[in-house]
């Protein structure tokens, strides 16, 4: 059997990883605003039937991740990618939305993480 300790460390490694990711994201497209700030909360901000994963507030600079309702690393990371897409469309008026402009930007980003993102982001603070 595990070690529930274990468990607990991985659980709190994840939400290190997602910032060290966020850091990335950052550097990678030239984010020009301040820090965006990684929140970490059982469940996200206006979130009424409570089986939302994530939220961008693109008004406070913020990115909401649910820890009731993201499953593993991964899954935090892949959303975590998704909210930032939104974040870097706040210019265009266009974050709140998930039309062709919004998937174009997200597979960018995705694809990114996937070609390199996961070896750079490593150098990264986990703050």
């Amino acid at each position: 059997m595990e070690d529930l300790g274990d468990v607990k460390e991985r659980v709190r490694d994840r939400w290190k990883r997602c910032r060290q990711v966020l850091r990335w994201l950052e550097e990678e497209w030239e984010w020009h605003g301040d820090p965006i700030e990684l929140v970490v909360q059982d469940f996200v901000p206006d979130d009424d039937a409570g089986d939302c994963l994530g939220w961008a507030d693109t008004d406070g600079n913020r990115i909401y991740l649910s820890r009731k309702n993201i499953e593993g690393p991964s899954h935090a990371i892949e959303t975590l990618l998704h909210e930032f897409a939104h974040m870097t469309l706040q210019d265009e008026k266009r974050g709140d939305y998930h039309g062709r402009r919004f998937h174009i930007v997200a597979g960018e980003i995705s694809d990114a993480y996937e070609h390199h993102g996961f070896e750079d982001s490593k150098a990264f603070p986990q703050r």
